[in-house]
Parts: structure tokens; C-alpha cells; sequence
């Protein structure tokens, strides 16, 4: 069967962006990316691209947008046909927040009954639930978790945190979601834990982080035991214990990023664990780096090595679906830079394959 990678986009002018769309490749034997075409989005910033489980819809939200946009996927020619699409919920009320983010939304993922598809409205507040009618279309959201802020005279109920992310446990019992506190809104920077039962979710933990650090993602042990947090601004990365009965989290460790010599300033954007839970890697902006931890018995990390991304602002990295290979999408450079994974001892070994992709967000494999 062919294989297919996707990648997302930043577009605007308010961004400062260069990218044009969807692009799609196909994956040759070689490893080679073949570019195949750009689908012109709907609307500016296709930043963040998910599939349903089936691998035969595709659904695109917008940085910096209110909608989302559903897709069939073609696994013949790798060709994409607008559905349609659909408001992700109305914006927050709070007068403090910049018009131009409207919704911002920046995650979505399919739900583990595969019913709905989850929404994170970074600047409203908020996670939206849609629903699949009985021809597997997107409806109009009539569900929302709200994620509050500090409450306080002047916010009261407008008082908002910002959802980053959204990650199930490996059971799919339980949903991660790392908040972001931010000043405009008076918010919280927490990680909350909802137990899933069906289509409801509920809140059974909520862990308050140092103010400012900016819980941004989260990814999860395949043992199950530990999730491991990245901090945007603290530029660092916390590690919990999860309690698989409870949902609770309990904090073990919290390191930076990058060694105390390095004085520059800069910030984390992405997480990602190779699948034989050893090998931890976190990208620095600014700096233009990814950072290597190894992952110890007890859950807990060691600082291993940084290696530079070959580009500029380290925005989204993944593994390639077997984990031979990481991709570091640089997203002012404009490139995607291909790196082999050194089995024995998870280091970054460049292949010398590096793609010119404009403001690229998001790579998504089928």
C-alpha cells in the first residue's frame, strides 16, 4: 500500500508566514519524500492535520481560526476533497484577548470511541466535542470543557486557561491536557486529568505548575507509568508518576532542557518518546536544538546530548512511524531536516535530506 505524508502550514501575513497549504508526498521505498501537490486551504494557518482511525478523513484546524475542516483522502493518488466545515465554538468574551487569534485553535484529536473529535480552543478556553452524525460528518460542537482561570473580581467568570494539547494514557481511560496560564485572562498553568467514561469526561485531577513556565505538551511512557511534560517558557520538562486507578499525577523530577551553561534565551515547543521508552527528545527555539534525555528505570530522566535541528525554530518534531527516523519541521527556515535514530543509544544522525517546506507546523505520516 502507498505511504503518505502530510504536512501543515503557517500562511499568514499576521504571522509573518510563507507557506501556501496541505503539501502531500509520497513516501518511496528509499525513504525519499516524492512532493505530489499542495492543497490551498480553506482558511489561513492549516496548522494542525489529524486523521480518523480509518485513514480515510482528514481533518485540518486553523492557527489563529474558529473552524475546522474535514477532508476525504484518496490512498490511490493522494488527492484531498473538501467535506466541509464547521465552527469550532463561539470565542471567549474576555475583552483582554487578541482579536486576531479568534479561537486559536491548536490540537485535534479523534476520540477513543472514535465518535467525536476533540478540539483544543487555545485562546477561548476551552476543549470542543463534535460529534459524527450517521454519515461520519462533523456537527456543530454542543459540548465544551471549560478550563477556568484564577477567579478574582475583576475576571470572575471570564477568567480563562488555554488548552494546549489533548493525550489519552495508553488504556484511553484517561485525557492529559496541558493548560497554559498566560496573563490576559488570569490563567492557571496546571495539567488536568479527565477520566473518560464514553462521551463524558471528568475532571479527577488537576496539578498547579510554577506560574509562567506554560505547560505546553505531554507524552506518555508505553508502560504506562510516567507522562513527561514540556514547559514552554520554563524551559524545562517535568516528569510524573501516573496512578493508573486513580488518574492522579505525582511529581518526580523537573530538569531544563538544555545544561545550566547555556545562558541564551529560548524556549520549548515539542516532545516526542521513542517507542522503546528510552530515548526522550525535546526541541529549543531560539536556541535551535533538540535535547536528548535517556529514560531511567524509575521513570525519571538524564540529560544525554543537544544536536542542531539544521534550521531555525524547531516548532514540530516527530518519529517517523517505525522510529528509525526524526523530523524536525524548522518553521523559519522553511525546511524539514531529516535525522536517522542511532538504535544504540538514540542519538540524531543527519541523513543529509532536507526538505524546503515553507513555515511548516505539522507532519503528519499515513
Amino acid at each position: 500500500m502507498t505511504k503518505y505524508v502530510l504536512t501543515g502550514c503557517r500562511t499568514s501575513a499576521w504571522r509573518n508566514a510563507r507557506g501556501k497549504g496541505i503539501e502531500v508526498y509520497e513516501i518511496l521505498a528509499n525513504n525519499h519524500w516524492q512532493y505530489l501537490h499542495t492543497v490551498m486551504p480553506e482558511f489561513d494557518n492549516p496548522s494542525w492535520l489529524t486523521f480518523d482511525h480509518k485513514r480515510q478523513q482528514l481533518y485540518v484546524i486553523y492557527g489563529d481560526g474558529e473552524n475546522v475542516t474535514q477532508y476525504r483522502f484518496n490512498r490511490k493518488d493522494g488527492k484531498l476533497t473538501c467535506l466541509q466545515s464547521v465552527s469550532t465554538g463561539p470565542r471567549h468574551p474576555n475583552k483582554e484577548l487578541q482579536l486576531e487569534r479568534k479561537n486559536n485553535s491548536v490540537c485535534a484529536e479523534l476520540s477513543p470511541d472514535q465518535q467525536s473529535l476533540l478540539i483544543a480552543n487555545h485562546e477561548a478556553g476551552n476543549i470542543a466535542k463534535l460529534d459524527f452524525d450517521s454519515n461520519d460528518k462533523l456537527q456543530i460542537p454542543q459540548y465544551f470543557i471549560k478550563i477556568l482561570g484564577k477567579s478574582s473580581p475583576d475576571y470572575h467568570d471570564k477568567s480563562l486557561s488555554r488548552p494546549h494539547q489533548m493525550v489519552f494514557d495508553c488504556t484511553q481511560n484517561y485525557m492529559f491536557v496541558p493548560n497554559q496560564g498566560r496573563k490576559a485572562g488570569n490563567g492557571i498553568d496546571m495539567i488536568q486529568v479527565y477520566r473518560i467514561d464514553g462521551q463524558e469526561y471528568s475532571l479527577v485531577c488537576s496539578v498547579e505548575m510554577i506560574e509562567g513556565c506554560w505547560p505546553r505538551h505531554i507524552c506518555v511512557h508505553p508502560s504506562n507509568r510516567f507522562i513527561y511534560c514540556v514547559n514552554e517558557l520554563g524551559c524545562t520538562v517535568t516528569v510524573f508518576a501516573f496512578n493508573q486507578q486513580t488518574g492522579h499525577l505525582t511529581q518526580l523530577q523537573e530538569l531544563r532542557t538544555l545544561p545550566d551553561e547555556i545562558t541564551q534565551k529560548y524556549d520549548v515547543s515539542e516532545i516526542n518518546l521513542h517507542h522503546n521508552g528510552k530515548y526522550l527528545y525535546v526541541s529549543n527555539r531560539v536556541h535551535n536544538s533538540i535535547s536528548l534525555f535517556y529514560v531511567l528505570a524509575n521513570g525519571q530522566l538524564k540529560f544525554e546530548q543537544y544536536f542542531d535541528c539544521q534550521g531555525k525554530t524547531p516548532r514540530f518534531t516527530t518519529l517517523s512511524p517505525d522510529n528509525l527516523y526524526f523530523y524536525s519541521a524548522n518553521e523559519d527556515s522553511d525546511n524539514i531536516v531529516e535525522f536517522r535514530i542511532n538504535e544504540d543509544n538514540g542519538y540524531l544522525e543527519p541523513t543529509g535530506i532536507i526538505l524546503q517546506n515553507a513555515s511548516p507546523t505539522c507532519i503528519l505520516f499515513i
